[in-house]
């Protein structure tokens, strides 16, 4: 996510190091920067070290141990908070702007997401469509900014109507009771093939 943040900004030039691999693929040119994930996707801390970075942006699935040890190691780091609904993303959105200089275009990037919102609010449908979010055989229950985004377009998430919160594998009975009409994958993720 923090990526994605660099990237809708317009200081995707000023990344040197991220995880690569097909969670980030989507972002035009990640491939071309330094990988700092362990195969078992641990951040690789003499990578980043070894980077001399300026600033490490972190996500919040970031454990706090290795926040720990990478400020021990004299890195400035910061580590973003679990964004659970999405008021709190243009918040997070300006404070990444601020870290790396880009305030104007992390404005108007939030701006435009809360313009998006208004609009995406106002022509819901009246009926509410039964939408299944799927990600690398994770869904998105209640308490999630994703939930939230697909109540806010009109849908029913039918992982939050069967009683998932946060972000959790996928149930395949849960998707065969709930029977989805509409399967939401981000873009450069798979689609199941069940």
């Amino acid at each position: 996510s923090t990526a994605q943040i660099m990237w809708e900004i317009g200081a995707e030039s000023t990344v040197v190091g991220m995880p690569v691999g097909p969670y980030t693929a989507y972002l035009n040119g990640s491939g071309d920067r330094t990988n700092v994930w362990n195969a078992d996707g641990t951040v690789n801390q003499e990578v980043v070290v070894d980077l001399e970075p300026d600033v490490v942006l972190t996500a919040d699935i970031t454990p706090s141990a290795t926040v720990r040890d990478l400020r021990s190691a004299g890195l400035t780091v910061y580590k973003s908070p679990f964004d659970r609904s999405l008021a709190t993303i243009p918040r997070t959105v300006a404070t990444v702007g601020r870290f790396v200089g880009a305030c104007e275009d992390a404005g108007a990037t939030a701006d435009e997401f809360n313009a998006s919102l208004a609009e995406i609010r106002a022509t819901a449908p009246d009926r509410s469509p039964r939408v299944l979010y799927y990600f690398f055989n994770f869904t998105a229950g209640s308490g999630t900014f994703v939930g939230e985004a697909i109540e806010t377009a009109g849908g029913d998430n039918v992982a939050a109507s069967a009683g998932i919160t946060g972000f959790a594998p996928l149930n395949d009975e849960v998707v065969a009771v709930r029977d989805p009409q509409w399967i939401v994958v981000p873009g450069g993720a798979t689609v199941p093939d069940r």
